[in-house]
């Protein structure tokens, strides 16, 4: 569909190139949402878990000191690099030469005898004469060229450590 809007009307061209860039503004802000949201899921799991392991582990023995164990959770800051691609438009001028006929008038005199008189009359005849002309026609390609870019991103890990306590 828009291949098809890519002709000689300028108006066209210009809202082809927008739809265009708008489609590629929309799939980068979605593959970075999806990262966000894939990465904030993964925290809440964590989260969870911590909680429900902490108040499993918890131990009293009536021989020995009183002791516990506290399981909790620590946060660590990690980095990773991302690989991902995108496409961009890349805009080239080209140049093509058009060859058309054209019908082009052709004055000519001709002259006339009249056989009874012996009189020569000079009179006008337009002809129309074919002619192969050529044009030079400047025009824009819009390529969709995909690019490889790396990004790093930070995230949290939730580790859970469990220290025991005695009981004072």
């Amino acid at each position: 569909m828009v291949d098809k809007l890519f002709d000689r009307n300028p108006e066209r061209k210009e809202d082809t190139v927008k739809l265009r860039k708008a489609i590629c503004i929309a799939l980068v802000a979605s593959s970075f949402a999806l990262v966000i949201v894939v990465a904030g899921i993964r925290d809440a799991r964590d989260e969870t878990a911590s909680m429900q392991m902490a108040a499993a582990s918890m131990t009293v023995s009536p021989a020995e000191p009183a002791t516990y164990f506290v399981t909790r959770p620590i946060r660590e800051q990690r980095e990773k690099t991302v690989n991902y691609t995108v496409t961009k438009p890349v805009y080239e001028q080209r140049t093509k030469t058009v060859r058309y006929t054209q019908m082009t008038p052709v004055r000519e005199t001709r002259t006339k005898r009249d056989d009874v008189t012996g009189q020569t009359t000079e009179y006008a005849v337009c002809k129309m004469v074919p002619k192969t002309k050529e044009k030079t026609v400047n025009y824009t390609v819009c390529k969709m060229v995909p690019e490889q870019r790396t990004k790093n991103i930070l995230y949290t890990v939730t580790r859970m450590v469990r220290e025991e306590r005695i009981l004072d």
